[in-house]
């Protein structure tokens, strides 16, 4: 496994790792939605907990979360005059939808500790395969482009139809999920790359080394003796 960097504090690197942090915790709640075959430790605390914050969310909200204001002209809610008053909010089916997600997790989670009990290898930290692999797409193109954009539009057909608690979730986790696969991909293509550096360098200093090996010989045989 390889380490985190660890960056100054208060630097925008670290900054921009908290933001991946908040960002991957909004979007965990997806994969067991999206994909098959999660690893064990990707089905982890930090899936459950950010799962039990969004049903929280959606059963304390009351059904008018996004109502633009009270009768006596207060805003309940900061960006509520952004909202139609029809659209429904209905933020027990937020609830609904996360409850299914958390019980294809735990699924998962027992599927995967029956195969590793069996002896059968699967990587604890593998993100699991999309529902929506394609044999035409390339490797990481339907985890980094299709799903996002299935959540994106799956968001705003619920946000105008269904529920906007459900939609605004869809809308943010299928945009988080987009930066958080980018960011993975680009960590992996950079230790392929590096991986294939050393590998190269690792055979020209094998064939350095070997010319500089002394020639063996062959013994001299006298027949005289």
């Amino acid at each position: 496994m390889r380490q985190q960097p660890q960056y100054p504090a208060g630097s925008f690197q670290e900054k921009l790792a908290i933001g991946y942090f908040f960002a991957d915790a909004l979007s965990l709640p997806l994969l067991p939605l999206f994909r098959r075959r999660i690893g064990l430790r990707i089905v982890s605390g930090k899936m459950f907990a950010a799962m039990l914050v969004l049903i929280w969310l959606g059963i304390g909200f009351r059904e008018d979360p996004f109502s633009a204001a009270e009768p006596d002209g207060r805003v309940v809610f900061p960006y509520a005059t952004l909202l139609r008053p029809e659209l429904p909010s209905r933020p027990g089916v937020l609830s609904l939808v996360i409850i299914v997600s958390c019980l294809l997790a735990a699924r998962e989670a027992g599927a995967r500790w029956r195969e590793l009990r069996r002896g059968i290898p699967w990587h604890t930290y593998h993100r699991g395969i999309s529902r929506f692999e394609c044999r035409r797409f390339r490797p990481g193109t339907a985890e980094r482009r299709v799903e996002p954009i299935i959540a994106i539009l799956l968001g705003f057909a619920a946000w105008y139809g269904v529920s906007t608690a459900l939609g605004g979730w869809l809308i943010f986790a299928g945009l988080a999920l987009r930066a958080v696969e980018q960011r993975l991909y680009v960590i992996n293509l950079r230790y392929n790359l590096d991986t294939m550096d050393a590998t190269i360098d690792s055979q020209t200093l094998d064939e350095i080394a070997q010319q500089f090996q002394p020639q063996q010989t062959s013994p001299v045989i006298n027949d005289d003796q």
